[in-house]
């Protein structure tokens, strides 16, 4: 976590950070953590003019690729994973038991977020 971080809970550290990447990325929709082992979602962010019902979609689609998603990040040769879907682009990053997830508009340049997204992923494990 970020040394600015250890004034504020975990919780709280990962929002700020969230809030951060959604600002920076403005095609992002929405990002989620998720925990593998726990099956929980950590925390997640919309972007400001979103509905809710974005995330909601975005959660469902999580969901659904959960286990294809592990398993191909385990057999892969890397720990990230990109699916287009008929609403969004999805990148999904995988750093130990985390799995970082981020719906782009569907016309969302996926270059331009990944630095972005590593840097999350990696501050968020």
């Amino acid at each position: 976590m970020i040394a600015s971080s250890q004034n504020h809970p975990v919780e709280e550290s990962i929002k700020i950070l969230f809030t951060n990447f959604v600002r920076s990325v403005v095609d992002t929709q929405a990002i989620i953590a998720l925990d593998t082992e726990k099956d929980t979602i950590l925390a997640s962010q919309i972007q400001e003019g979103e509905a809710e019902s974005s995330l909601k979609a975005v959660s469902g689609s999580i969901k659904n690729v959960l286990d294809r998603l592990t398993k191909e990040l385990v057999t892969s040769s890397g720990p990230v994973s990109f699916f287009d879907t008929d609403q969004s682009r999805l990148i999904f990053i995988k750093v130990k038991n985390i799995v970082l997830s981020i719906a782009l508009k569907i016309d969302g340049s996926v270059d331009s977020a990944l630095p972005y997204a590593y840097l999350t992923a990696e501050k968020i494990r």
